[in-house]
This record gives structure tokens, C-alpha cells and sequence, in this order.
């Protein structure tokens, strides 16, 4: 299974574990939702930057992502 010490690379394509959602509680993005890494975090405390499919970028924690390859195979 995936090293979750493992840092993504620009360019990586991932998929969110939770949804994603604005203050308020309105939801963003989806759990499940598919993004490109277009900005990765110096370590393992700080956010990636993730844009997605509708061309928004967000800031998205590590434990919140799953490598796309890796969703696939069920894990």
C-alpha cells in the first residue's frame, strides 16, 4: 500500500479522500473528486496545492489524498 511519507510530485494526479468544503459547510469538492498536484509542500505538515477538473485550485492536506493509480486499485 501507498508510503504515506511518501511527497506527491507536481504534475501527480490524485484523488480526495473527504470532501472538501467552504466555510460554511458547503462542499467544493466531493469526496472522490480527481485534481492534478500543481504545487507541492516543502514537508509532510503543510497543504498541497491540488487543481481540479472544474480549474479550481485548493490547498488539500496529505492524509486527505490517494495517488489516482492507487484509488484505482481499490486501496
Amino acid at each position: 500500500h501507498q508510503n504515506p511519507n511518501l511527497i506527491f510530485s507536481v504534475g501527480t494526479q490524485v484523488v480526495t479522500l473527504k470532501n472538501l468544503t467552504a466555510e460554511g459547510g458547503r462542499i467544493l469538492h466531493p469526496r472522490g473528486s480527481v485534481g492534478v498536484v500543481v504545487r507541492t509542500p516543502g514537508d509532510l505538515h503543510h497543504s498541497y496545492r491540488v487543481r481540479f477538473l472544474d480549474g479550481v485550485e485548493e490547498p488539500v492536506r496529505r492524509e486527505d489524498l490517494v495517488m489516482l493509480a492507487a484509488f484505482k486499485e481499490g486501496e
